[in-house]
């Protein structure tokens, strides 16, 4: 029973995990998986007390554990290929897989106490006790596992996979402890060679099955503790070629054994407008054909506004191409890099690929990386800069989300010099108007004047950003950024391109009165990022 509530939690945790990549949204995340599967486990239990089923044995249990271990490895694949053909049907088929897994382990715990009540005579409360102590301490290993060891030792498919294993390892060591029938027997050993040979050709199913949720060749991928990194190269067709030993030299480096990197429907988001785009976690991170484009109107507009930049903080882009940008002035003499995954940084620092994208600008004497949550840099430190620059990824997460939030904002106060600015990735004004607006407000309501702007793109349609000073009002810095002269030349901004990046529509000017404050508590932020 300790081995059962092991792998029970195994199961939770590997759907959780997937639904994260595939699906998007935490909150939604936890009721389609973990909530729908313990609400079924409360039926399996229920069914377990059936009349028919009142004869419980050795027997039964065998085969039911059988049953969670073959439902439990395939899990993974299976919904991997179906969220590559359905996506649409995505949050059924998780909540379909969670409900029968859950149902079987619902089963578990009564089954196995009818039997040790009739085998040893005990009171069904001393036997009810020692099982489920032994079950929920096996349930905390699970979490312990899976955290800190097997998700980015061995990847999720093959943690899936070793719960599964565990779960016939039971099965047949009570074909050998206890006398059992033989269709027991069968069922356990039929398990067992199915279970065989899924292991042997689990890496090249694992394999097909991602690349189906890809338009283009996945060149590389890695799975780091907190995130999936998918490169893929638009000029090849969308065919299993990555090879996980490839990359094994890579990842030794990083004490990390690749095993699976999977994303969600919006891989397919502008991929046919080829080259090289980078997925994190399922979402389009950037393409090669105009991540130049964002990142210049994310960097470079803060030194119209003030000119005399030398010393910058970057928060959030691990991939170097902010910083890129940044080392084009030469002014600037010193850039901290807070990033949270260090995954991301030795990525774009040693990927022959990747190097060439951000011209080697995280190995620039003047950049020094901090691996480290920006909230808790934020909270700890007192160095102060001229430039902030935020380049978090979309707030579909809470783990996002909180990092565009009131409590956030102020503290950066303490981290700017007078006249400094911040700079912030906000959303696309097209697809999610009212959080772009949610962003810029909540910037007001922590006592900064704000510029907002966007710009035109190939891969994202449109996408924006807000400029925040405590100094400069909003009609100065518009007027800084329109006669803006003395500058390199930069092959997408200049000061006729953000006089038009500055306008906006009576739609958008209703947005931003009515959008609201997104607090740390409440997250509103979410909400509105998760209804676009």
């Amino acid at each position: 029973m300790f081995l059962s509530g092991y792998c029970g939690i195994l199961a939770e945790l590997s759907l959780f995990t997937l639904a994260e990549s595939l699906v998007g949204g935490t909150l939604m995340n936890l009721f389609m998986t973990m909530g729908v599967m313990m609400f079924c486990m409360g039926l399996g239990s229920a069914l377990a007390g059936w009349r028919r089923l009142s004869k419980a044995s050795y027997g039964s249990f065998i085969a039911l554990e059988t049953g969670i271990s073959i439902s439990t490895a395939l899990s993974i694949p299976l919904l991997t290929f179906w969220c590559g053909a359905m996506p649409h049907l995505a949050i059924p088929a998780f909540a379909l897989i969670s409900a029968l897994i859950g149902t079987l382990i619902g089963m578990e715990i009564p089954i196995m106490q009818k039997v040790m009540e009739r085998e040893t005579g005990k009171d069904i409360q001393v036997i009810a006790s020692r099982v489920l102590m032994v079950d929920y301490f096996g349930g905390l290993c699970g979490f312990l596992a899976f955290s800190a060891l097997l998700l980015h030792h061995i990847g999720l498919p093959w943690t899936a996979l070793s719960g599964g294993a565990l779960n016939l390892i039971i099965a047949l060591l009570l074909l050998h402890l206890r006398p059992c029938p033989r269709s027991a027997m069968v069922v356990a050993y039929l398990g067992s060679l199915v279970l065989g040979v899924y292991a042997i050709e689990l890496d090249g199913v694992m394999e097909r099955g991602v690349q189906n949720l890809y338009r283009h060749k996945i060149v590389w991928a890695h799975q780091s503790p907190y995130q999936k990194l998918v490169l893929t190269d638009g000029r090849q067709s969308g065919e299993p070629s990555y090879n996980h030993r490839q990359h094994r030299a890579w990842q030794a480096g990083f004490d990390t054994l690749q095993r699976f990197t999977t994303a969600s429907g919006n891989a397919e988001v502008m991929e046919e407008k080829g080259e090289l785009a980078l997925f994190i976690n399922g979402g389009l991170q950037f393409h090669e054909k105009d991540e130049a484009l964002y990142h210049q109107h994310l960097v470079h507009p803060a030194f119209a506004v003030r000119q005399d930049i030398e010393k910058v903080l970057v928060m959030g882009g691990g991939d170097g191409m902010a910083l890129r940008e940044l080392l084009r002035w030469e002014q600037v003499k010193a850039i901290t890099l807070v990033e949270f995954d260090p995954a991301m940084t030795l990525a774009f620092s040693t990927e022959p690929r990747l190097r060439q994208l951000n011209g080697d600008s995280l190995l620039d004497p003047r950049v020094q990386v901090v691996h480290e949550d920006a909230w808790n840099w934020a909270r700890q430190q007192s160095e102060r800069f001229d430039l902030i620059v935020l380049d978090f990824p979309d707030p579909h997460q809470i783990e996002t989300a909180k990092l565009y939030s009131l409590q956030f904002y102020r503290l950066l106060e303490m981290n700017l010099n007078p006249g400094g600015l911040i700079v912030t990735q906000a959303t696309s004004p097209l697809y999610d108007q009212k959080g772009y607006w949610c962003i810029g407000k909540t910037l007001e309501a922590a006592g900064y004047s704000i510029l907002p702007y966007h710009v035109e793109m190939v891969s994202f349609a449109q996408w924006g950003f807000h400029m925040a000073s405590l100094e400069v009002d909003e009609s100065e810095m518009r007027s800084r950024l329109e006669n803006w002269k003395d500058h390199p030349p930069f092959e997408h901004i200049d000061a006729e391109a953000l006089t038009g990046a500055t306008r906006w529509s009576p739609s958008h000017r209703r947005s931003r009165r009515s959008a609201p404050v997104n607090d740390f508590l409440h997250l509103p932020l979410l909400k509105l990022y998760r209804a676009r």
